[in-house]
């Protein structure tokens, strides 16, 4: 958690699929620990946020929520609840984000709170919706210095040119997050003296030296919120690997020819990038999924020009179609294609890509990175 634009951080937009009637986190925010004796009012402590997002589908019936709490230092207690956001509108659908605004809350927890030392601020973001069977919602989050902040407004389409306003979050709450370094000790000239050190055993006397704890002396370390540590009503499934890229993406060095009428495996060879995931080897049709949860899948395929029959691709789980599309060749030009699917997979699930042609005659798929390339990417469990 920041309070200023940091040089170098960049935007980026979290998606996720959840259940209905749940509550989706995407992302959560956890401060430096505050001093004791900050008093947080139950009325005059407020919260206030803007961010753009979308939903899947139009009938996913999506709305934007947030929650403030303080926590203690390790996680395990919640200490206040300040307040939530919400956006009663609907977002705009996939791929159009929308300039919302959480609207202003005023804290839920009554009377106030004060700190003690070590507190934390927790901010979350996510959505819930009202309606829909699988919904799916995508909120930007991030920063950048050069770049201005979004309106304090609603509904922003139309001059919120992506990529160019940053979202922000706003609490009203005076205090400190670190206590203030004490001054260093004066330094009082004249002789310094030492007591003898009166060796009883060992070498040198070193069993009467002192010896030090690494771990004693660092009192605040990185802490991590443990998935126990706030209200179920609030988030669902919170985990660490949210916070880390749990992908593969691979790759096609040379071409691969495809017969006429007959339903083929893409064959890879090259690895772009690789997180938690098995390695595939030098020549493969599959990826193994490390983790239960959602993925996100994206192909890329390129057929060489040919402009007779159609082509199709086909994202293969364990061997069966799940997902695909079908569209006509070409005339006089290279086909080209990229195509993404949300996939729920259980850890060992196998992931693919199958093409069909019917030029009448083989066909080579291109080769290279942006040419014949599978992404499976975890975003979360559920």
């Amino acid at each position: 958690m920041a309070t200023t634009k940091l040089a170098g951080d960049t935007l980026a937009v979290v998606s996720a699929s959840f259940t209905t009637g749940q509550y989706c986190l995407l992302r959560q925010y956890v401060s430096e620990p505050m001093v004791a004796g900050l008093s947080i009012d139950g009325i005059l402590t407020t919260t206030d946020a803007v961010a753009r997002c979308y939903e899947g589908v139009a009938n996913d019936n999506l709305r934007m929520v947030g929650v403030t709490f303080v926590v203690s230092q390790d996680g395990t207690t919640l200490r206040y609840d300040i307040g939530g956001l919400a956006n009663s509108n609907e977002p705009t659908v996939n791929p159009i984000l929308e300039t919302r605004k959480f609207l202003s809350s005023t804290s839920a927890g009554g009377g106030g709170y004060t700190t003690v030392a070590g507190d934390r601020l927790v901010v979350e973001f996510g959505f819930t919706d009202v309606a829909g069977t699988t919904p799916l919602g995508a909120i930007e989050f991030g920063s950048d210095a050069a770049l201005s902040d979004l309106p304090n407004l609603d509904f922003q389409a139309t001059t919120d040119v992506p990529g160019t306003l940053v979202p922000w979050y706003e609490i009203v709450l005076d205090g400190a997050f670190t206590p203030p370094a004490p001054p260093p000790p004066a330094i009082t000239p004249g002789p310094v003296s030492f007591p003898p050190i009166v060796p009883s055993g060992g070498f040198g006397g070193q069993a009467d030296w002192p010896s030090l704890n690494p771990q004693a002396q660092a009192t605040q370390l990185n802490i991590i919120i443990p998935n126990n540590s706030v209200k179920d009503e609030h988030i669902v499934n919170v985990s660490a690997r949210k916070l880390l890229l749990v992908g593969i993406k691979v790759f096609r060095s040379t071409t691969q020819s495809m017969t006429d009428g007959v339903s083929t495996s893409i064959t890879y060879d090259s690895v772009t990038f690789r997180k938690d995931f098995a390695d595939p080897g030098g020549s493969f049709t599959t990826v193994v999924a490390p983790y239960d949860g959602v993925y996100q899948l994206t192909g890329l395929i390129e057929f060489e020009a040919n402009a007779v029959g159609s082509r199709q691709v086909e994202f293969m789980v364990n061997g069966a179609a799940i997902d695909g599309s079908r569209f006509p060749a070409t005339p006089g030009g290279l086909w080209r294609c990229s195509f993404s699917s949300s996939q729920r997979l259980t850890a060992g699930d196998t992931v693919g890509v199958r093409v069909t042609q019917n030029s009448g005659g083989a066909l080579n798929v291109n080769a290279g990175v942006v040419n014949d390339a599978l992404t499976v990417i975890f975003q979360g469990g559920i």
